[in-house]
């Protein structure tokens, strides 16, 4: 882990996915801040004004917010550092001596794939940092700096959408590090997560229309029950989401979170089983 650890950290691909992150937190922060300081009207169902909009950018929305980035932008990142980090061996042919040189092929991709989880991870907070800053200069210059409602039930609020972000991220990160190694490239593991990424809402929203049986199996699909669980991040609603509305999700009759968890779970499970199974049994010499 620590080799792992040390090869991607020394990446520039790695910094670059991070500056990256944290520009994305600061231009839509700086962009709804922009707009909360002209006066109008938002929404379609529901009137919000300016000053709507700029609370909403206080402290106590700073972390869902930063996560609704994350889930929707930084899973993208987050495909490029699993991709990179699986395929790079094949490309610049150190996989042969990496796989000789450790104690076993298992220990080796399992340590590079919790050292993934563990910079995705770590990526996460640094978005989570950067919004809580950057909302903490709107709470204080727009006279918002009221801390009442940190109490030990917001925090808990807190960590439980960290941690349903985190979970609805890792089945395309997952993808992305199985196919790089079922693929030998990395470009193979990148395009097959964003591809299915990109594919999934315009596949399933001609299935609902298609009716039928058609319209159960994008219940099945990872986007559909990725965004079940995300409805559960407390989100002011003049805030925009990065998906379908609770209105919309709820004419869709989709899982239930318990069930969108499990199937993301399943598919957590099959690809990474996936990468291990390929990698054991692959013929190194021929790499």
């Amino acid at each position: 882990m620590a080799v792992e650890f040390f090869k991607l950290r020394k990446r520039m691909m790695t910094w670059i996915v991070a500056v990256i992150l944290v520009g994305l937190v600061i231009l839509l922060y700086s962009l709804l801040w922009n707009i909360s300081g002209h006066d109008r009207t938002f929404g379609e169902h529901r009137q919000f004004t300016s000053q709507d909009l700029r609370r909403a950018l206080f402290l106590q929305s700073a972390v869902p917010f930063s996560l609704s980035v994350v889930s929707s932008f930084g899973v993208i990142l987050a495909v490029v550092l699993a991709a990179g980090a699986a395929g790079s061996e094949y490309s610049w042919g150190t996989v042969r001596l990496m796989a000789t040189a450790s104690s076993g092929r298992i220990r080796l991709i399992a340590a590079r794939l919790i050292v993934v989880f563990a910079l995705v991870t770590a990526g996460t907070l640094l978005a989570v940092a950067v919004g809580v800053a950057y909302s903490s200069v709107i709470t204080f210059t727009s006279g918002g700096a009221d801390f009442h409602f940190v109490t030990a039930s917001f925090l808990r609020d807190q960590l439980a959408s960290l941690a349903r972000t985190l979970f609805v991220v890792s089945p395309y990160v997952a993808i992305a590090f199985a196919m790089a190694v079922v693929g030998r490239s990395t470009m193979t593991g990148v395009g097959s997560a964003l591809g299915l990424a990109i594919m999934e809402p315009l596949v399933s929203a001609l299935m609902r229309e298609a009716g039928g049986f058609w319209q159960d199996i994008p219940r099945f699909f990872i986007n559909s029950n990725l965004q079940v669980i995300l409805l559960e991040n407390k989100l002011p609603d003049v805030v925009p989401r990065f998906g379908p509305s609770p209105e919309e999700l709820a004419a869709r009759h989709e899982n239930s979170p318990d069930m969108a968890a499990l199937v993301l779970a399943v598919y957590v499970i099959i690809f990474i089983g996936l990468a291990f199974y390929v990698y054991r049994r692959r013929d190194i010499t021929a790499s």
